[in-house]
Formats: structure tokens, sequence, C-alpha cells
């Protein structure tokens, strides 16, 4: 729930915010990098997190991650300073990227094989969930008070009270048999060295799938607007009901992580594809939600499955610098999506046929993966 909290606690509530504190130099523009800080700097430092977690050890950074996030995401609400505000966010993004690393190198730790693809699935459809759950909690709190928003971070407070119980990691000596037995059985794809061929690709494919991820989130709004929907609180709610499928697919992962990868890449990408490629022809407000509902369902696949491929390429060793990694290149992934879109929107002349154009990306990403997956990424014989 933390990640999603990020952004989407504050989101709805700017307005608030700028009319009590955005008659500061440079106010509406602060308030805007203060928004989308935390993002940033998960993606610039969650490489560096997960030496940190390999080094120090995931649970020790785990429970002082949880009790500097209440910190740091209360702060801000006893001050109206927004010099303040862009430190505690930005701090906010440190501890969040400790955070998201640490809890998928001890899943990775915990589960293997197909249980861990299964925790995976949990684990990110709970995120698509809570992003929604979240989004209504910031709008009662913010009809209370700009600060109230605020408050709410320091929920991380319960969660450390309860991981200081329950959360436990594996000892070293338990990580170095279970690094033998997966260099033993699976020496193609798991070494002793974290960058090899298949992680790198790994890599890059978690980067596209973060830009891929942000698509219809970012751009259907936009959309909505060209067949004639102007009313926001309308444009949200067809959102989220969009997004459900985000969970729904990523949920679903848990289903169908016994085949092959290559094929599991495909799929994602062909379901992603096949939304992409209606919306061009949509004529109404209902396909259009039908045809990113559709979307959504490739999209929300993706992040389990290159979580799971990324975190099976790395030793018990690696796993924090492996998960900071895939945090890194996912994170860069959405921070560029946006990017990416202006220019195929200028360069194409519309969003209809930008659409067409990513979807066309998605295609040829699934046949390279059908035709040199095997290759790319052997399977596991776990």
């Amino acid at each position: 729930m933390l990640p999603a909290m990020g952004v989407t606690l504050l989101s709805p509530n700017i307005p608030a915010i700028t009319a009590a504190v955005g008659d500061q130099p440079g106010g509406a523009y602060l308030i805007s990098i203060a928004l989308t800080i935390p993002a940033l700097v998960i993606a610039i430092l969650s490489g560096f997190a997960g030496i940190v977690v390999d080094r120090f050890g995931r649970r020790v950074c785990l429970l002082s991650a949880l009790g500097l996030y209440a910190v740091f995401g209360v702060f801000p609400a006893f001050s109206t300073s927004l010099v303040v505000f862009i430190i505690m966010r930005g701090l906010l993004g440190v501890v969040e990227a400790v955070i998201m690393t640490s809890t998928l190198a001890l899943i990775a730790d915990y589960f293997h094989g197909a249980e861990r693809s299964r925790w995976l699935a949990y684990s990110t459809g709970f995120t698509a969930v809570m992003a929604i759950v979240v989004y209504v909690v910031a709008g009662a709190l913010g009809e209370i008070g700009w600060r109230f928003p605020f408050y709410f971070y320091g929920i991380a407070a319960l969660i450390l009270a309860l991981a200081v119980k329950v959360i436990w990691e594996p000892s070293r000596a338990q990580l170095i048999e279970e690094d033998a037995c997966l260099v033993a059985q699976t020496p193609s794809i798991v070494t002793s060295r974290l960058f090899t061929t298949p992680f790198v690709t790994a890599l890059a494919l978690s980067a596209v799938g973060g830009a891929l991820f942000f698509v219809i989130p970012l751009q259907i709004a936009e959309y909505y607007g060209q067949h004639g929907l102007t009313s926001p609180a309308l444009i949200g709610a067809l959102i989220a009901v969009a997004t459900v499928g985000n969970a729904i697919g990523a949920l679903g992962f848990r289903f169908v992580a016994h085949f092959p990868r290559r094929y599991l890449i495909a799929g994602a990408m062909g379901v992603s594809a096949i939304g992409l490629l209606l919306l061009p022809f949509c004529t109404t407000v209902t396909t259009v939600t039908v045809a990113a509902f559709i979307n959504q369902l490739g999209a929300g696949m993706l992040p389990p499955l290159l979580m799971s491929i990324t975190m099976s390429l790395a030793t018990a060793f690696h796993r924090g610098r492996a998960g900071g990694l895939f945090w890194s290149a996912f994170s860069i992934g959405n921070f560029l999506s946006p990017i990416i879109m202006v220019s195929v929107i200028s360069a194409l002349g519309s969003l209809a046929h930008a659409f067409v154009a990513v979807a066309v990306l998605c295609v040829v990403i699934a046949g390279l993966s059908v035709g040199a997956g095997s290759r790319i990424f052997p399977e596991p014989k776990l």
C-alpha cells in the first residue's frame, strides 16, 4: 500500500494544497515537484537501495524504512514551507525505495518457483487495488482539510509494529546453502555474476514494461475528452473502472505462472496491444473504457511477471540488488512514459495513432519473445 500512497494520497488534494501554501514564489511549480519527486527518487536510488539491503540485511532495512516513512510522510502537515515539503517528499522517496526493494527481496527469500510467482501476484495485485482505495481515502480526508492526507502516512507506524513481530530473515548459512542449490540445479540461469545477458534483458524489458504500464492511466483522460466527456469526477471514475483490469491481470498471473516465460511475455504484450488497437475504433465512452480495461489486463500482468523473471536470475546474496535494479528500471519507464508519448503524438499527429504505434511495439516484443525467448530466458528447473 505504501508505494501506492506516494502520489495517490496527495494528487486529489493538489488544488487545496495550492490554495493553502501556493502563494510562495514558484508555488504551483514547487508543488508539482513535491508531488512527483518520490517517484523520481525511487527510479534513481532503488539500485543503490538494493546494495544497502544486501549489505545490512532485509529486515533491519525494512523496519528502519517503515519508521522513517511515517516521519517523512507526516512531517509536511506541520509546515507551510514548500522547501520543507520537497525535502520531506524526497526523503519519502528514499525510504520507499528501501521498502520496495527489501520486501521484494524477502518475498524471493521466503518463496520459490510457483509459490513465489503467486505471492508476487498477490503483492502487485494488492498494490493496484489499494491505489484505487487510497484515491477515495485521499478525497475524504481532503474534505476535512489539506493537512489530513499527510497524517494518513502515519499508518506506516502501525505496519511497523506488525512487521517487528512477524518479519524474519533467513540466516547467512541458509542463503549460502540455497545459492549452492540454485547454481547446481540451473547453471545456465543463475550464476555468481548478476549482470548476465538474461538479467540485463530482463531489466530492459522492465523499463519498457514500466513505460507501457502508464500509457492508459496517463493518456486516457485526454482521449475521453476527445469523445465529449468533460466531467473530472466521471473521468476519474471511469479510469478507476478501467484500472480494475490492472489488479485482475496482476492477480491472474498466479494462475498462469507455470507457463513458459516467453509465452507469458507474449501474452501480456498481446493483450495490451489488443486494448490499444481497439481504442481508435471506439465511438463511445463505454467502448473506450472497455478497450482501456482490456489493455490494463495485459499491463497488470507485466509487473509480477517481470519481477518473477528478474528475481529468478539472481542468487540469494544478490536479491536486494536485483530487486532494486528492477524497481529502478520499471520506475524509469514510468517516468519516461509521458515524455515518449508526447513525442509520438507530435510525430504521428493524434493520440489514436500513438495508441496504434504503441500496440505495434507490443506485438513486435511479443514476436521477439516467442522467437528468441527460450534462448534469452532459459526456463528454471525448480
